[in-house]
């Protein structure tokens, strides 16, 4: 991951040119999406990161675009759906050591 401040603009070129980067994000707001994105062309460049591939900005906790890449976001929606689901399942049915049961469910889907 690179922080837009960090990198001149001939850097930055270079590195869309060679396809070292492919993606951007708002680290703020933990969000990655295409380069020709409209949203992402608006936001703050100090905000502002980029990524190599889609794997390595899931891999830091952002999630996909809702403008640019529709398809992936309504796929993560659905995906946080289901794991807020299994986690309120898990809480209802545990009760005894539910508190730690649901961080635990809590942090491991998090990771994913």
């Amino acid at each position: 991951m690179w922080s837009h401040t960090h990198l001149s603009p001939e850097a930055l070129r270079q590195k869309i040119k060679d396809g070292s980067v492919t993606f951007g994000g708002n680290k703020k707001l933990k969000i990655y999406g295409r380069l020709n994105c409209g949203s992402g062309k608006r936001m703050k460049k100090q905000n502002r990161v980029f990524f190599k591939d889609e794997t390595e900005a899931q891999n830091l906790g952002y999630r996909p675009c809702g403008h640019c890449m529709r398809l992936a976001y309504l796929k993560w929606v659905r995906h946080k759906k289901i794991t807020l689901f299994s986690i309120h399942f898990c809480y209802r049915k545990n009760t005894q050591n539910d508190v730690i049961f649901l961080d635990r469910t809590y942090i491991k889907s998090k990771q994913k």
